[in-house]
Parts: structure tokens; C-alpha cells; sequence
């Protein structure tokens, strides 16, 4: 199954990279994004990994979510493939941001 990430989720995902390049070198940036992309391949082969998004949050929604490091990855499974909807720091009150 192929993964998608549409464009809120690629931009969440260049937020977290410039801000840990702010606070770090472009090296550890660039480490904790090759994790967060191999985190997310993993749905190709393991789709159902993620947990229930309504377990969390008491809201009627077919989403996942996927912890990988600090963050946490929301998507949803459609017949073909699955899409990457947002990415969040985990320390953060995602969701509220749903």
C-alpha cells in the first residue's frame, strides 16, 4: 500500500525540521527526519499499526495516529493507500488541533 502525505502534513513536517535546525544542527534536524519517514513508510507494509485517534480524543473519526519520537503522526487508511494528514509534536495538545 502506498503512503501519501498531503500538503498540511508536509509543511507541519518542514516546521518541525526548521525549528529543531534552530535549536540544533541541520544534522540532528535531518536525523529526526529520516526517522519520522521510516516511521512512516512502515504504514506500507503495517497500515493498522497506529492507534484510534477517537481513543484520545472522544471524537467520532476513522484516523490513526503513529508516535515516532516526539511526534505524532496522523493519517487515515483508504482503499489504496493511506494518507499522511498532520504531523505534531507530541509534547504539544494535538488534539485540540483536530
Amino acid at each position: 500500500m502506498r503512503v501519501d502525505i498531503n500538503k498540511i502534513a508536509e509543511r507541519d513536517m518542514l516546521d518541525i525540521i526548521f525549528f529543531i535546525s534552530m535549536d540544533n544542527c541541520a544534522a540532528v534536524a535531518q536525523k529526526q527526519l529520516d526517522k519520522l519517514m521510516r516511521d512512516i513508510r512502515a504504514l506500507e507494509h503495517a497500515p493498522d499499526i497506529g492507534s484510534w485517534v477517537r481513543l484520545r480524543t472522544n471524537r467520532a473519526t476513522n484516523n490513526r495516529y503513529l508516535v515516532s519520537g516526539n511526534y505524532v503522526v496522523i493519517y487515515k487508511i483508504e482503499p489504496e493507500y493511506v494518507e499522511i494528514i498532520r504531523v505534531f509534536d507530541g509534547r504539544t495538545d494535538w488534539q485540540k488541533e483536530l
